[in-house]
């Protein structure tokens, strides 16, 4: 008799307005956002750092882009990119943060 283990696929969704998150700060601006970035890049909490534009999809920058990334209303942090839309993407209004979104893959073995 041998051992069958199944997977359930589990999607999880956390959507904050104020306060902190993710290593995110609601009200910071831009610039502060990318150093927060920056911080959890070299720590490997996140892979990569993706401007997202209004009708674009998505794709890495570096701060040589921070002048247009700036405009942008919302940015995502790949947080694993082996497992799909494991990202956290953050909303701006009026350049400021105003929503962090936290979506991820969660893989669960009974």
């Amino acid at each position: 008799m041998g051992f069958v283990a199944y997977a359930a696929w589990t999607f999880k969704e956390d959507r904050v307005r104020e306060g902190q998150a993710y290593g995110f700060a609601i009200g910071e601006t831009h610039d502060q956002v990318f150093q927060r970035a920056l911080t959890l890049l070299a720590a490997g909490e996140i892979t990569e750092i993706h401007r997202w534009p209004k009708e674009s999809f998505h794709f890495a920058f570096s701060e040589g882009d921070l002048p247009d990334a700036r405009q942008d209303s919302r940015w995502t942090m790949i947080v694993n990119p082996r497992w799909w839309n494991d990202s956290i993407t953050l909303e701006f209004e009026d350049g400021r943060l105003i929503e962090i979104y936290r979506f991820r893959v969660c893989c669960e073995f009974p």
